[in-house]
């Protein structure tokens, strides 16, 4: 079966992340992914290699030209759209064409495009998607966060609204961190803690919060460390700032990295200060590696902090709680109360997906 993922970026985000993941554990079918654009891209180790469809975003028309080509030469057995854009270039590129395939819209992002683009224009896109949604067949929610953001927003229900969790490799996130980081470590003296940040270096990953936070911490004890792994819009920001602390030799800008889990093992703990989080990835990540997160209570981050047992949420905007939080948990190392299961081994998420496909495939002859 041949299955045509459609995203709009190949940069660093959770949605590749999840697509990776699915893709390598689902060797069953024949995945194709098409990307809208291939600025910034990164090197993701997939086993399907991307088909950029475009540049930039200013080569639109070509991009829905070149999807439109491909559908119509090499048809899909099954659509699976990922992000928004890739929705409204998708439902432009399929226009007037005889026949499609069953097409899946996977919501990864959730309060995004109101957060992202305001809340008139935001309502204004979802409004949009909404009309867009007659010829979808399924829309999967990775979350029950986002479960909840898809009825109220799109509006929708079971059967058409389903949820499959996000697939986490618990397996490889281990079995990276067996290596120690390439290019080696920057100097870790006994007694030394180290706090982290791993994700997008975008808006809205609160890095204001997180350096407020940071300078408070290598203000009062000069053995804490802070590590930044990633890369992002953002990124000049973070370096002026570490540059203009007063503090900047605490700091160690790892940048985007192929070995994160390598790195994020040193870690004592991770900061998340995000201002949504549809369903908070790293937190999963860092527990797996036994590190325990302090993370505002937002979207998905907050359920996953409730319902397991991953760290310490705090009420979104106050760093003083975080502060505070933060500093005792690297006076007194974080045991979690209890053996936590999760639902989202990437193994057996495949199997999900591909009975899925099999199950869509096999209504739509």
């Amino acid at each position: 079966m041949y299955i045509l993922h459609i995203i709009d970026h190949w940069r660093l985000g959770g949605a590749q992340r999840a697509l990776v993941t699915l893709i390598r554990h689902d060797p069953k079918n024949e995945h194709r992914i098409a990307v809208l654009s291939s600025n910034g891209k990164h090197k993701w180790d997939s086993t399907a290699s991307p088909m950029f469809l475009g540049r930039n975003l200013a080569e639109i028309p070509y991009t829905i030209w070149q999807l439109r080509r491909s559908i119509k030469t090499h048809p899909p057995d099954i659509i699976h759209v990922h992000l928004n854009g890739s929705r409204f270039v998708l439902w432009l590129a399929t226009r007037a064409l005889k026949k499609t395939p069953p097409i899946i819209w996977h919501e990864h992002a959730g309060e995004e495009i109101i957060k992202r683009y305001g809340n008139i224009a935001g309502k204004i896109l979802v409004f949009l998607q909404q009309a867009m949604l007659k010829n979808v067949t399924n829309v999967i929610a990775d979350s029950p966060y986002i479960t909840e953001f898809c009825r109220h927003f799109f509006s929708i229900q079971p059967p058409k609204l389903k949820m499959i969790h996000y697939p986490v490799d618990k397996q490889r996130i281990c079995a990276q961190a067996d290596f120690d980081p390439e290019g080696g470590l920057p100097e870790i003296r006994t007694g030394d803690k180290i706090v982290g940040f791993v994700g997008r270096l975008a808006p809205q990953k609160g890095l204001d919060d997180f350096f407020e936070v940071a300078d408070r911490l290598t203000a009062v004890q000069p053995r804490f460390q802070i590590w930044i792994i990633g890369d992002g819009p953002l990124k000049d920001f973070c370096l002026k700032r570490i540059a203009h602390s007063r503090h900047a030799d605490q700091y160690v800008f790892w940048g985007a990295r192929h070995d994160v889990y390598a790195v994020m093992k040193y870690m004592d703990l991770l900061l998340m200060p995000s201002c949504y989080e549809p369903f908070g990835l790293v937190a999963v990540e860092s527990f797996i590696l036994g590190k325990p997160v302090v993370g505002y209570s937002v979207g998905g981050l907050a359920k996953l902090l409730d319902d397991f047992d991953l760290g310490f949420g705090i009420p979104y905007g106050n760093t003083n709680a975080m502060f505070q939080q933060a500093s005792r948990l690297l006076e007194k190392p974080y045991k979690p109360d209890k053996k936590t299961e999760f639902p989202f081994e990437a193994s057996q998420i495949s199997r999900q997906w591909s009975k899925y496909y099999q199950n869509l495939h096999e209504n739509n002859q």
